[in-house]
């Protein structure tokens, strides 16, 4: 008799299972309108959504060896030779393995652009070199560095779902700025003394920054004879009316103009 009641009572409770079962999924007909039961939105959105790879391969291209980098099984670009102890293929499986760092991490299509870096044109994710389109390779595709750039950098781009940054190919020089001095400049006329053939009597002008010609009182002028150029005159602008043994030359001042008579 006791075992009997173990049975039924095992048996009420199988029944109330059931039961609370067939309640709860007449309740999420009516709530849904579905008689099939539906995957929860984020399960469903991560069975849907697949990796994207990025991958290398050889490939013999006109007797050739070179490299593929693909995604998801496109090619984007073809690295055609050696370079660095680097075979093409090797150098393909370097720019793949660089490009899944970037698509893992979350690479958009408009971050993909071509630049410059170094003064070679790249296709580029922002500031990070993707690949440089050298001018052998450009030679090999019969395009300019430049073009070679654009047209790997809209490949990656599109697919990746989307269009390619704005190139950015144009050097960033630096624009010459307008020179200014530290002070003003200024001249005035100071008289010329002649040293080693008498005296002369002349007039000089001088030019330099407004505190340095403030100490200009004469120009001394020497006189010397060179076998191949003949008499040579040297002015120099000093801070004594005459020039004594040490010269007392004024620098950052120029003569820029000569008034000169002699007095025998």
């Amino acid at each position: 008799m006791r075992g009997k009641r173990v049975v039924i009572r095992q048996d009420a409770l199988l029944l109330a299972v059931f039961a609370i079962a067939v309640a709860t999924y007449l309740l999420s007909v009516a709530l849904t309108g579905n008689y099939v039961p539906q995957l929860a939105p984020v399960l469903a959105q991560e069975e849907l959504v697949q990796p994207m790879i990025v991958d290398s391969r050889p490939l013999m291209l006109n007797g050739i060896d070179v490299g593929e980098v693909t995604l998801a099984d496109e090619v984007l670009l073809r690295i055609r030779t050696a370079a660095g102890g680097y075979s093409a293929e090797q150098r393909a499986g370097i720019v793949a393995d660089r490009l899944q760092q970037m698509v893992t991490a979350g690479l958009q299509p408009d971050q993909v652009h071509a630049g410059m870096m170094a003064g070679s044109a790249v296709v580029m994710a922002g500031d990070q070199l993707i690949v440089t389109a050298d001018p052998e390779h450009a030679r090999l595709n019969a395009t300019a560095p430049e073009n070679l750039a654009i047209a790997w950098a809209e490949n990656i781009a599109n697919a990746l779902g989307g269009e390619s940054g704005e190139p950015q190919l144009a050097a960033d020089l630096p624009q010459p700025s307008e020179w200014r001095p530290a002070e003003p400049y200024q001249h005035k006329d100071v008289p010329i003394m002649s040293v080693r053939r008498g005296i002369r009597v002349g007039m000089a002008r001088v030019a330099g920054p407004q505190s340095k010609v403030g100490q200009v009182q004469a120009v001394a002028q020497f006189e010397s004879r060179l076998a191949k150029f003949g008499d040579v005159e040297i002015y120099v602008p000093i801070s004594t009316r005459v020039p004594g043994k040490s010269l007392d030359r004024v620098n950052e001042c120029a003569v820029v103009g000569l008034a000169d008579l002699e007095i025998l």
